[in-house]
């Protein structure tokens, strides 16, 4: 069985969760992830010494929760960051967002796939009322999906010619 090429060293997803519990808000991400929310919230969470934040972690799946409450808000904003960096799992939220776009977005996307790119990173955004709807469309502000470009070395020539070869 071929392999899938490495596109992307890892995946972090950040999302902004208020008024709802964590869980609950997460859960509406399921349907573009490789592993369920509800599997990192079965473990049990250890504290970051370095950081003020909850930290979920599924070793074996090289794969990790965090929530963190944003400093200096006082309306309780915790921020959810979700970290994957095996290949199959980075693969999948990738070939998951994009085959869960409307059409017209995928079109803009991967003619515009470039656009996207800031410091060695693919940088989708993705509009959180839609999300709550079980569908992804793309925002300029909204959950965050950051995927660390494949690249070496990592210039400008390559990371074009790597996003030229996954958006395909």
């Amino acid at each position: 069985m071929p392999v899938k090429p490495k596109h992307f060293h890892h995946v972090t997803i950040q999302a902004f969760v208020r008024g709802e519990e964590p869980n609950d808000a997460l859960a509406r991400l399921d349907f573009l992830l490789p592993i369920p929310t509800a599997e990192y919230f079965a473990e049990q969470p250890v504290q970051n010494p370095e950081r003020p934040q909850m930290l979920w972690r599924i070793p074996e799946q090289q794969t990790d929760l965090s929530l963190e409450t944003a400093e200096g808000d006082e309306s309780g904003i915790i921020i959810a960051e979700l970290f994957y960096k095996k290949i199959t799992h980075t693969n999948a939220v990738f070939d998951r967002l994009l085959s869960s776009l409307p059409e017209q977005d995928k079109a803009v996307f991967t003619k515009n796939a470039l656009k996207y790119v800031r410091d060695g990173k693919l940088i989708v955004r993705l509009d959180d009322d839609v999300l709550r709807d079980g569908k992804a469309v793309l925002a300029r502000s909204g959950t965050q999906f950051s995927f660390s470009i494949a690249a070496y070395p990592k210039n400008e020539e390559t990371i074009r010619a790597a996003v030229q070869a996954f958006v395909k």
